[in-house]
């Protein structure tokens, strides 16, 4: 703790740079960069953010427990083996923000199957995020969005959405498949009656379901927060834990509670952490394990 209250006090002085203005720069609320200068222990997630911050790395909003660096892992592992996986969690568990956190990577490429979208316009939507401007039916499309993925080094496409998927889009996402299996891997997510539906579609022959089921290497749930990580959050973004914020274990749920509370500080002038941002600093992640 004393070599970072160090790192803060130099950083501090060189930036010509306050400890609420460094506070808001790392995300983390004022009064733990004062209880770091002043040798009290602060918790790992904040110290964490703190390291990372003068490290130079970009503060990303993601608290990485261990359930997210495990999400992460699946999909690791399926980008290194080309592999194809499918990823489902309620709502707000943070699907949408791991496949978005991946994204970033090169050669990764994030689209939705969105049910107010139809087979052809997500297709049109991967070929932009492929930088494809041909023109042309769809099935001259997809053999372009096929090309150029195999032409690439180590690609993945990121669906999202996938929980009310209709089976036009599964049966281009399964001509996707066969055409690039050797050299792309694909993540798809939704919400947990995805598996439903489609283990429900494969066992009664709906067309294009028992094909693409069966090409579905592995499956992984994500479980939203348990207890600890609730009160990591909290402790992370200066709220005292009450029991409300434990009756759901939604990511979306405990952050929308934690920034009532803080615009309630703000107005009232409590807790004097309202310059931590319009949305708080408040980040999203998920956890999973397999099933």
């Amino acid at each position: 703790m004393k070599g970072l209250a160090e790192k803060i006090s130099k950083y501090l002085e060189e930036k010509k740079m306050s400890q609420r203005q460094f506070a808001t720069a790392a995300a983390v609320n004022a009064a733990f960069v004062s209880q770091i200068l002043n040798g009290k222990p602060v918790s790992e997630v904040v110290e964490r953010k703190v390291s990372a911050f003068l490290e130079g790395r970009k503060v990303s909003g993601i608290y990485e427990t261990e359930d997210f660096k495990k999400a992460l892992k699946h999909i690791r592992i399926a980008h290194k083996h080309k592999m194809m996986i499918a990823i489902v969690g309620e709502t707000g568990v943070g699907k949408t923000t791991a496949l978005k956190y991946y994204a970033k990577r090169a050669n990764a490429f994030y689209i939705r199957a969105d049910k107010s979208l139809t087979a052809n316009q997500m297709i049109m939507n991967l070929a932009q995020e492929l930088g494809i401007q041909h023109k042309g039916t769809v099935s001259e499309i997809m053999r372009a969005c096929c090309k150029r993925l195999n032409q690439l080094s180590n690609p993945v496409v990121l669906v999202d959405e996938c929980g009310k998927i209709k089976p036009l889009q599964l049966m281009y996402l399964q001509e996707l498949r066969d055409n690039t299996e050797e050299n792309c891997a694909i993540i798809l997510a939704g919400m947990p009656y995805f598996f439903d539906r489609m283990q429900e579609g494969a066992k009664t022959y709906r067309e294009g379901y028992p094909e693409m089921f069966s090409r579905i290497q592995l499956w992984v749930r994500l479980n939203g927060l348990s207890n600890s990580e609730i009160t990591a959050i909290l402790e992370a973004e200066g709220v005292t834990p009450q029991e409300i914020h434990y009756k759901s274990h939604l990511f979306r749920v405990v952050k929308s509670l934690i920034f009532k509370e803080k615009e309630v500080d703000a107005d009232t002038g409590e807790g004097g952490e309202e310059e931590d941002g319009e949305n708080g600093n408040l980040p999203g992640f998920g956890g999973c394990r397999v099933i």
